[in-house]
């Protein structure tokens, strides 16, 4: 699942939050890791669960995405403007890993025959 924002395009901070959420991104202000974001004032960080090395910063004026650039979320240092961005869901499997897999095996039981 992903979903695509542009610059200049009308959504709330509040929605785009709520979508974050949804794609299983988590809301963190003290530590920002891969798979969270944070918010600051009318900006938004995401750190993509897939990229290592570099963040996206949308900034919002009022309900409009105003701007879009990636940054090092190490130092901050800003890079280069984007004019739009794909957001992708945090995790690739939905499954819980304490929940047993409903696959079945292809491997049939073995059967006994009395001659």
């Amino acid at each position: 699942m992903a979903k695509t924002l542009s610059k200049g395009q009308q959504i709330s901070r509040q929605q785009f939050i709520k979508d974050l959420t949804e794609l299983l991104y988590k809301r963190n202000e003290m530590e920002f890791v891969r798979g969270n974001f944070r918010v600051r004032g009318d900006n938004v960080d995401l750190f993509p669960a897939h990229m290592e090395d570099r963040a996206w910063r949308f900034a919002f004026f009022g309900d409009e995405l105003e701007s879009i650039y990636e940054f090092d979320p190490l130092t901050g240092e800003k890079g280069q403007r984007l004019r739009q961005r794909h957001r992708f869901r945090h995790t690739a499997t939905t499954s819980h890993p304490s929940r047993p897999s409903s696959r079945r095996s292809s491997r049939s039981a073995p059967t006994s025959t009395s001659g």
